[in-house]
């Protein structure tokens, strides 16, 4: 289903060399990619002024088969306000069926290119957003991957991975 375990085209950082992947890198960044695309919703965090983290849940419309992440707000909110002083933040999916998790650290950018903002603009947005993607206060975010750990379940009966640019995927060790 995902292009994820295909190639390395989900979760590469920009300018990391596309590859196959195969093995456990592939296994992973597939049950990564379905994860993403089957949770309806998201935690975000953020860093507030006091250099706080800030937690709130966020509708989400990833597919999982892209390598950034993408989120909608109004540009009054105050997670606008933090990732415009500090674009880190952290993206967590979990599915609450099989206990799978994975969070993911990653950078930020507002986007102001109109065909991006029209491509991922949904129809149930408008309610928030009346003029569509060219309302003033529809803001789109980008989020580029930086790491991610990913829980694969109790079932799986071994530790989390990890996966951070270059080096491919790992178990992380949790002792």
């Amino acid at each position: 289903r995902s292009h994820l375990a295909v190639t390395c085209t989900g979760f590469c950082a920009h300018g990391e060399v596309m590859r196959v992947l195969t093995g456990r890198d592939a296994q992973v960044l597939k049950a990564v990619a379905e994860l993403i695309g089957d949770c309806p919703t998201c935690t975000l965090v953020t860093v507030d002024e006091n250099g706080l983290p800030v937690a709130r849940q966020m509708s989400d419309n990833n597919t999982g088969n892209e390598s950034s992440l993408w989120l909608h707000t109004s540009v009054r909110t105050r997670k606008v306000a933090h990732l415009r002083v500090n674009p880190n933040a952290g993206l967590n999916y979990f599915n609450y069926q099989d206990l799978k998790s994975v969070y993911v650290t990653a950078t930020c950018a507002f986007v102001s290119d109109p065909r991006l903002r029209r491509e991922h603009f949904r129809k149930s947005l408008l309610r928030y957003f009346p003029a569509g993607p060219e309302d003033p206060a529809y803001v789109l975010l980008e989020f580029t991957p930086t790491s991610f750990v990913y829980y694969p379940g109790p079932e799986a009966g071994h530790s989390p991975y990890i996966w951070v640019p270059g080096s491919g995927v790992r178990v992380l060790n949790t002792e």
